[in-house]
């Protein structure tokens, strides 16, 4: 059901954008009879923004993550995909259960000892 909604708000959004850039062909070709040529382009490339936006967004899926949104048609992931993190995690869980307990303590203890060259 709420499938249905968010197809029938998609719908509704689209054609809203569409309606907005009839307004702005109107505002365009005022602008032209008003010679104001700057508010003229200003109101064509509002309307073609608007346009394209009414034809291509609604086909996407949106992750919200503040200033720059994921932006994807499917959100299921391909079993094929690479993912870069996953395989860095994977290498370095290798790495690391190679290693003995003495081998890690050791690499802290040089790390501590480098810490205290570096505040000194």
């Amino acid at each position: 059901m709420k499938d249905t909604h968010n197809k029938i708000l998609v719908k509704v959004i689209r054609w809203g954008l569409r309606l907005h850039s009839i307004f702005h062909v109107v505002e365009f070709f005022s602008a032209l009879y008003e010679t104001a040529y700057l508010t003229a382009v200003i109101a064509l490339i509002a309307t073609v923004i608007e346009i394209l936006a009414s034809i291509y967004l609604p086909k996407e899926h949106v992750h919200f993550k503040g200033v720059i949104n994921e932006v994807h048609e499917n959100c299921e992931k391909d079993e094929n995909e690479w993912d870069e993190e996953h395989a860095l995690d994977m290498v370095l869980n290798d790495m690391v259960s190679d290693l003995s307990p003495e081998d890690i303590s050791k690499i802290v203890e040089e790390s501590e000892k480098e810490l205290e060259l570096d505040e000194e």
